[in-house]
């Protein structure tokens, strides 16, 4: 009896032992099946690691796997970020379950809201996790946010954000029109009068510049959601407040961020302002340079072989006069010995170089600021005034007496340098100049053909106004001079000498005197530089050149 009993005791004691062997080598198959993760969702080494990568090596020909911590190593925590990077690879894998692994694997909390669908294929090597979050959000289309140690994700839905554009409220519009008639007339057959035949031509030169509505009508389109989406015609909706300045839109965070982009790229762009600088030169030619300046002369050597002067076009532009053809040449910034584009705008120094042709004067020196594709106008003119007259004639009745009344109206015309211009500064810092220089001067006077002043006895002088135009684009660096010539007039002068008194008595006074009628031509110079300012100031910024000019400047003190 105590024999059966050892024996069912050993018996007993083995199939123990056997179950006990069976439990422990069929525990690990549970677990890894149940943290498998199919190739379908995930490659391997598809979970979230901390940089540097580190790969464990299994021996797939053992069946039990390498024994595993209790305790995981401790992962870097957001608040390092900045100096942390991660890896994560996964291949068609659902939004859902990517964001929980990212979450988990880098040691963070996640709220995810309602909505979030869809999967994300990724291939992320050593970058922080916002960037990685960042990159899975424009695949699923979902807007995040990292709270302290919780990353929320929510579904993009359009919301209300405001922007801030700091621009003056005005639109202009400018038109610039240049005419030219030739008329001829000849007397028609059979006494039917006068025939007219003639020729006429136009150019215009409109530009609008309306900032606040194109900016509303790109802004609408980048805000514009998907047509297919049955929110997308109430989620469209844009306010802009052109007086303060502040831009309303109502659509997604996607669009938002476009939206944001362009809006800096704009201001960035339009913000950019130009220093213009014009001289106008009157060169009274010698008798030797009777063509007008030789820049090829100066090309080189008055103006230094590092900056030297090249003319770029020979003649074109449009002038009223006989003689008066446009050249443009360009002197470059960089190094120019007493050249008048180096360091400061140094004209007087270069009147030097044009006495070579004759005397020279300056006539007029403007400068202007402009911002980036806004028109500029300077202007340095002498309003003439001038008067017109018209004489009413009432006839004499039997009770009333023949009345003349003269009633006169003022009259001005500019005589002077106008130019308008309008630059536009490029990536790489070149300046495009639209240019429109204009030149008029008074050259004598006309009596008033009305023939109702000349019945009454009226002489009524009208001035003659000689203009001179052109209209160009240039191409400049920053800093590089454009010099416009070829503005080339006949200036008549009468020299008379004789005996005082003698020469001054009528009829005879010729025998005490001589004249002498000499013709001169004079040719007109005018130098364009724009000037690139990144820092509009007179004390520390690109305008220190200008603020020594100033009363005000702190080197200008009055003694």
């Amino acid at each position: 009896m105590l024999a059966n009993s050892q024996a069912i005791r050993g018996c007993f004691t083995v199939v123990s032992i056997f179950f006990i062997i069976m439990s422990l080598t069929g525990c690990p198959n549970m677990v890894l099946e149940k943290e498998q993760v199919t190739a379908e969702e995930f490659v391997p080494d598809g979970h979230l690691l901390a940089s540097p990568t580190i790969k464990n090596e299994q021996n797939n020909s053992s069946p039990i796997p390498n024994i595993i911590g209790s305790t995981p190593p401790k992962l870097p925590s957001f608040r390092g970020a900045s100096a942390s990077h991660y890896s994560i690879t996964a291949v068609n894998v659902p939004v859902v379950e990517l964001l929980f692994q990212v979450a988990k694997d880098a040691g963070r909390q996640i709220d995810l809201y309602k909505g979030i669908k869809g999967n994300v294929t990724i291939n992320a090597l050593n970058q922080p996790l916002e960037k990685i979050l960042e990159r899975i959000s424009e695949q699923a289309g979902f807007m995040f946010s990292v709270e302290g140690n919780t990353i929320k994700v929510q579904p993009d839905l359009p919301e209300w954000r405001n922007y801030k554009v700091d621009y003056v409220n005005v639109s202009k519009v400018s038109e610039d029109s240049i005419d030219m008639r030739m008329m001829v007339s000849s007397p028609a057959g059979g006494g039917a009068g006068k025939s007219t035949k003639g020729s006429f031509s136009r150019v215009t030169v409109k530009s609008e510049h309306n900032f606040w509505k194109k900016l509303e009508e790109n802004v609408k389109l980048l805000a514009q959601l998907d047509p297919s989406n049955k929110k997308g015609k109430i989620a469209q909706n844009t306010v802009i407040n052109p007086e303060a300045g502040v831009i309303s839109v109502y659509t997604s965070a996607k669009k938002h961020k476009a939206i944001k982009k362009y809006i800096r790229d704009v201001t960035i762009r339009v913000e950019r302002q130009v220093l213009i600088e014009a001289t106008v030169v009157e060169v009274l030619l010698n008798d030797q340079f009777q063509a007008g300046i030789d820049w090829s002369v100066l090309d080189g050597r008055a103006f230094g072989k590092s900056g030297g002067l090249k003319l770029s076009s020979p003649s074109f532009g449009l002038s009223t006069g006989a003689n008066s053809g446009f050249s443009v040449a360009t002197l470059n910034p960089s190094g120019a010995v007493g050249g008048i584009a180096t360091g400061d705008w140094n004209i007087l120094a270069n009147l030097q170089l044009l006495k070579t042709f004759g005397d020279s004067k300056v006539l007029s020196s403007p400068k202007i600021m402009a911002i980036n594709n806004q028109t500029a106008l300077l202007k340095v003119v002498e309003n003439l005034v001038y008067f017109t007259v018209d004489v009413n004639t009432t006839a004499a009745t039997a009770t009333t007496v023949g009345l003349t009344t003269y009633e006169s109206e003022i009259n001005t015309v500019p005589v002077g340098f106008t130019m308008s211009v309008t630059p536009f500064v490029s990536e790489n810092g070149n300046v495009t100049l639209n240019v429109r220089p204009t030149i008029s001067r008074k050259v004598g006077e006309v009596l008033d053909p009305n023939p109702a002043l000349k019945e009454a006895g009226v002489e009524n002088n009208i001035p003659i106004i000689q203009e001179k135009e052109m209209s160009s684009v240039l191409l400049l660096k920053d800093g590089q001079t454009a010099v416009i010539g070829g503005l080339i007039e006949d200036l008549d002068t009468q020299n008379r000498l004789g005996l005082p008194w003698f020469s001054d008595i009528p009829v005879i006074g010729n025998l005490f005197s001589s004249q002498k009628d000499r013709t001169k031509k004079t040719e007109l110079v005018i130098f364009i530089r724009p000037t690139i300012i990144k820092n509009p100031d007179i004390s520390n910024g690109d305008l220190q050149q200008v603020g020594r000019f100033l009363k005000t400047h702190p080197n200008n003190k009055v003694k």
